[in-house]
């Protein structure tokens, strides 16, 4: 594809975060588990009299709860790079995957890498005719591959063969005017983000995010 039809806004990346053994992954011992129990008991005998911040603790409570379950917020503000705008919800894809996301599974039990008939082959898909497809489809939002970027670890191997799009957020770009969707691609040995026009053409390595269910 020519540069005349593709635009790449490089790039922004962040470390991959290590999970290991001292964080989660590993049964409590025998030590830990009767501090544990002496520090609850304590914690619900102080909750009970009314001697804590309530809404604190039950809020300290349920993000140690779901702490390494890798729950990605759909609902809160997403990533705005400089210079450019969200549409607004109503002219947004209708089907896009809200709420929070619990990744309890492989990555791929949840996505689904989508191209449409248009794409495969040697064939090429406007992006405007595209996004008139996926309106069908529950698309991810830019939530996701900014969740992705900053854990890495979870990412598919065979992603890196693909340009994978989050068609859940479409971007205005103040500079031309122009809407953009950010996607998620393997170069130079790292993940990172980069994005595509619209008016582009999009080919079978172009593939949208969509739920597999």
């Amino acid at each position: 594809m020519s540069s005349e039809t593709k635009e790449r806004i490089v790039t922004m990346t962040t470390k991959d975060k290590v999970v290991t053994d001292d964080l989660t992954g590993r049964k409590p011992t025998d030590g830990e588990i009767v501090t544990f129990t002496k520090r609850t008991n304590e914690l619900t005998n102080r909750f009970l009299k009314g001697a804590l911040c309530n809404q604190r603790v039950l809020d300290s409570l349920q993000k140690e709860i779901e702490f390494g379950w890798n729950i990605i917020d759909c609902d809160v503000p997403v990533f705005i790079p400089e210079g450019w705008n969200v549409l607004l919800d109503e002219v947004q894809l209708p089907n896009r995957v809200l709420g929070k996301i619990k990744l309890n599974k492989q990555l791929t039990d949840i996505i689904e890498l989508f191209i449409s008939e248009q794409q495969k082959g040697d064939k090429v898909i406007n992006g405007n005719k595209l996004r008139e497809i996926l309106k069908d489809k529950r698309v991810y939002t830019a939530h996701v591959l900014d969740y992705l970027l900053e854990n890495t670890r979870l990412i598919p191997e065979e992603w890196k063969e693909k340009t994978i799009f989050f068609w859940g957020t479409i971007y205005l770009r103040a500079g031309d005017g122009r809407l953009y969707v950010r996607c998620l691609g393997w170069r130079d040995d790292r993940w990172s983000w980069s994005c595509y026009r619209l008016v582009s053409g999009w080919n079978a390595g172009h593939v949208s995010a969509v739920s597999a269910s």
